[in-house]
């Protein structure tokens, strides 16, 4: 068995070109996806009980090997039929307007929060969810607005009338890695699902 720790965002990509993979070149191999803790530990890596981490801008520790998979930014979702899904989006617009927040943690600020405040702005969170997969039906209101990285963004908008605005105030980039411990660089399993991975995400 491969165990992989991700978010349900990187999941959402992951998994189905994963299947037909592990279809095709190694049909019996069992692997599991689990949800990334906050608190995970490096023994976890360490021992094997975790075979790889797939996750955002983490500075990994000596222990630990990483290779960059992919960059992505923010933007801001909505439906078409959104009043601000026609117009510019600026600053006072976007604060104002009720949010949708994604909070695997159940934390009140998010990345976005910190961004706003020395600007002199908060923005009007009216509900937070523990995943992406909860955003769609309130989207589809027309009422809220949602600030997510724009490779999600673009698979729900693939699926859905939505709209894609730029935000309007300057939020740096961030990248995904994988991560694994060096003991395990060598290990053929390893290398392969590493390469499986690199070629599934890798932008």
């Amino acid at each position: 068995m491969f165990t992989i720790a991700t978010t349900s965002e990187v999941c959402q990509s992951l998994t189905p070109e994963l299947l037909k993979v592990l279809s095709k070149e190694a049909p019996l191999l069992r692997a599991t996806v689990i949800n990334l803790a906050s608190d995970y530990s490096i023994r976890e890596l360490e021992t094997g009980k975790v075979d790889l981490v797939i996750s955002v801008n983490w500075h990994a520790p000596d222990q630990l090997m990483q290779k960059r998979l992919f960059e992505d930014h923010f933007v801001c979702l909505m439906s078409n039929h959104h009043p601000l899904a026609d117009q510019v989006l600026d600053i006072e617009a976007y604060v104002n307007t009720a949010h949708l927040m994604v909070a695997p943690l159940g934390k009140q600020r998010g990345f976005i929060d910190d961004h706003l405040m020395p600007l002199g702005f908060k923005r009007n969170v009216r509900l937070s969810v523990p995943d992406f997969s909860q955003l769609e039906p309130h989207l589809l209101d027309g009422e809220h607005i949602v600030t997510l990285p724009l490779r999600i963004a673009e698979n729900l908008k693939a699926k859905k009338n939505l709209t894609i605005k730029p935000l309007p105030f300057e939020v740096p980039g961030f990248s995904y890695y994988v991560f694994w411990h060096k003991r395990f660089t060598h290990e053929q399993s390893n290398q392969w699902m590493r390469q499986v991975v690199q070629n599934i995400l890798g932008g």
